[in-house]
């Protein structure tokens, strides 16, 4: 009836949406790549352009890609490790200026000033995670609802933390005009130098885990009707491989194409998560939500 074909629509809607997010996450990713690599090859060939940079970002990400998500928990560690030592740095900084009594002027305390809409729909980008919980479900070993749901309290409590801080010591410490990229606001010490540095290696480990629900569909498709009904599982795991190796091409390509058009990290950020709150949060949920309460007064559909 109607719950299969909404369901139906709401599956390639919510596929396409999970493109759209996720490629706005991984153009950001190399421009953030960029962005911190750029001081330290200033007034030379690879900082006289802006394609050299984001290619080596390409080519740093794209055999990250291919390796499974279990291969990948070394690099997530490291990625925890980088974000603890960025928000020391950040909060180091403001401690240094509020000690030298050099803050900027224009601060809010409160919170409400210009920009505190775009920087929720930044925050967003960053919390909305709905698309990768069932691979990384799949994933998680000895995988249980109770185990993944405690999973999810811790890392979302450290993700409340560190966000947090990060973004309230950047904001006291560089003021209203701080850059949409923190990086390029820090002073060329070599703390902050040491976290750029690092920056470029958390966006690299991050990078494939945004494929993963990108590609996911693909991996679990049924190719066998393609091939046909004779052919072996072998056949169909190597041309699974080949469809998923080149989907993953062209969505390194088109992220690099992204970066190399778009400059402002903030740009991005903002808009994809505008996008991320508008369909994991609301519209997605909602729909489904419409159908299965089973009501279907004009009022309740309305709302």
């Amino acid at each position: 009836g109607a719950l299969p074909r909404l369901g139906a629509c709401l599956q390639a809607l919510m596929n396409g949406t999970v493109w759209v997010a996720m490629m706005g996450s991984l153009v950001s990713y190399l421009i953030a790549m960029h962005d911190s690599a750029k001081p330290f090859v200033a007034g030379t060939p690879l900082g006289d352009a802006r394609w050299p940079l984001v290619t080596l970002g390409a080519v740093v990400v794209f055999p990250l890609c291919l390796l499974d998500q279990r291969y990948l928990s070394c690099t997530s560690m490291v990625a925890f490790a980088v974000n603890i030592y960025l928000v020391a740095v950040v909060c180091a900084e403001f401690a240094r200026r509020a000690s030298s009594d050099s803050l900027p002027e224009g601060l809010c305390l409160v919170g409400a000033g210009t920009g505190s809409i775009a920087m929720l729909a930044a925050l967003a980008q960053c919390f909305i995670v709905q698309m990768c919980v069932l691979p990384m479900y799949e994933e998680l070993q000895s995988r249980s609802p109770r185990r993944f749901a405690q999973a999810l309290w811790v890392a979302f409590g450290i993700l409340a933390v560190l966000f947090s801080l990060f973004a309230a010591a950047g904001y006291l410490a560089y003021g209203p005009a701080v850059n949409s990229n923190l990086l390029v606001s820090l002073p060329h010490s070599g703390a902050a130098d040491v976290a750029r540095i690092g920056t470029i290696a958390v966006v690299a480990a991050v990078y494939p885990i945004m494929v993963i629900p990108m590609i996911a569909p693909l991996k679990n498709m049924d190719l066998r009707k393609r091939l046909g009904a004779d052919a072996t599982d072998g056949a169909v795991d190597r041309y699974r491989r080949v469809v998923t190796t080149v989907a993953i091409v062209a969505i390194v390509l088109v992220s690099f194409l992204g970066a190399l058009l778009i400059e402002r990290l903030g740009f991005v950020t903002v808009v994809d998560g505008a996008i991320c709150v508008g369909a994991f949060t609301g519209l997605g949920p909602g729909l489904v939500g419409l159908r299965m309460l089973g009501r279907s007064s004009f009022a309740w559909r309305f709302a």
